[in-house]
């Protein structure tokens, strides 16, 4: 679900997002919404939260990312610089598995 989904014009609903655990290497983005009434803040449901490595896959992951505002991707990168600080592991050969024996099927 997108937050254009949740109605977020209402000046009930708001949204917070935490960059959580920002370092050269690894973000989490934390996003929560809340509802107001009566002077009170309640949550809307449990906090969302997605991570992000600083591979090239992780900055276009969070390039095209739209649940995260870009004022919020900008820091990151900010953080982060113009290159990826981690490589992209190369995908192991698959390990073939022996055949489960009939009599167990």
């Amino acid at each position: 679900m997108t937050l254009k989904n949740l109605g977020t014009e209402n000046e009930n609903i708001s949204v917070s997002f935490i960059l959580d655990r920002l370092t050269e290497d690894y973000v989490s983005v934390k996003r929560q919404i809340y509802f107001a009434m009566n002077n009170n803040k309640y949550h809307l449901g449990e906090p969302h939260r997605k991570s992000f490595i600083n591979s090239q896959q992780g900055r276009d992951l969070l390039e095209t990312s739209e649940d995260i505002p870009t004022k919020y991707k900008q820091a990151i990168f900010d953080v982060w610089g113009d290159a990826p600080t981690i490589e992209e592991a190369e995908p192991e050969d698959e390990i073939p598995l022996d055949p489960i024996p009939e009599e167990t099927l």
